[in-house]
């Protein structure tokens, strides 16, 4: 670790680059000293800029996400990546927003005629009992049938019943659910094998589209309470989220698969199709799981 403050005569502990300087000339590292390592420079300077720097890399790359459809895919295919959170960490952020926003209980549904799908993952408090949980995450009725049976073994309604199910559930569909990304990215891959070649860059789209979805479900956290108030009202703004999801699913196609193509309702009716196709591919798996999780949770008690 460098010791000197201005980095004259000093390596850098990075890489071990002669410094010239306050900054490592060939990776960037820059060079610590007393003052960055006290309590006060990391109170007033390190996290309000991590934080609230409208520029910062954390920021520019959540504006870029949710106002400009594909923009980030692009520019990770493209080789222009500092600018922005990488893919995998984009994910994981969205992913840990998205659990913590959801930590209290959360739904969403998509019906088509009789079949219910999840679009994102449901949100279980752990205080709920193993009846209300299988509600919330059985879409056909199958795991209601394993729980009468289950009821004649176990009595579910008591606490260790609950705090096993719980644990089970949580072991296998939360962490598979977000599998959903490597699922799209071979889905990708298959259909725009010719348009993007390389899986990588499929895979980088994936998690972007997977890290909007859910950075944009969490505006809908608040609708059970605005449904409580005005129904009507609460309708109107889950409308509006599924439609906005969908639009940008298609645009965000377009923009990086159909870029190229000259303008026509062509490439703009192929992303339209393309973009139902992974919304129905993605709710079907997230809710697969969760019934999956669901059966091996209540084998558990």
């Amino acid at each position: 670790m460098a010791t000197v403050v201005d980095g004259r005569g000093a390596t850098c502990a990075s890489c071990g680059e002669r410094l010239g300087g306050p900054y490592c000339a060939r990776c960037g590292e820059r060079v610590l000293d007393a003052e960055s390592r006290t309590v006060r420079h990391f109170l007033t300077r390190t996290l309000p800029q991590e934080l609230f720097d409208v520029d910062g890399k954390l920021w520019r790359t959540f504006r870029a996400l949710v106002t400009r459809p594909g923009l980030l895919s692009r520019e990770y295919s493209a080789g222009r990546r500092t600018l922005y959170l990488s893919p995998l960490r984009l994910l994981l952020t969205s992913i840990v927003l998205y659990a913590l926003a959801t930590q209290g209980g959360f739904v969403i549904t998509l019906m088509m005629g009789r079949v219910i799908l999840s679009i994102a993952p449901t949100a279980v408090p752990a205080s709920a009992g193993v009846p209300e949980t299988v509600e919330r995450i059985d879409r056909f009725g199958v795991l209601a049938r394993r729980l009468e049976e289950t009821r004649k073994t176990v009595d579910v309604t008591t606490g260790p019943a609950r705090d096993r199910f719980h644990a089970a559930l949580n072991r296998f569909a939360q962490p598979v659910s977000f599998g959903n990304v490597l699922l799209l990215s071979f889905v990708l891959h298959a259909a725009f094998r010719r348009r993007q070649p390389l899986f990588v860059d499929n895979a980088a789209f994936a998690s972007h589209v997977v890290s909007f979805v859910l950075i944009s479900s969490v505006t809908l956290v608040p609708v059970a309470r605005v449904i409580a108030a005005n129904e009507a009202i609460g309708l109107i703004w889950i409308l509006a989220v599924f439609v906005w999801q969908a639009f940008y699913l298609g645009a965000a196609l377009r923009a990086y698969y159909f870029s190229g193509d000259p303008p026509s309702s062509w490439p703009r009716a192929r992303a339209a199709v393309a973009a139902l196709l992974l919304f129905v591919v993605n709710a079907a798996f997230v809710t697969l799981v969760q019934m999956v999780g669901g059966a091996i949770a209540l084998r558990a008690l």
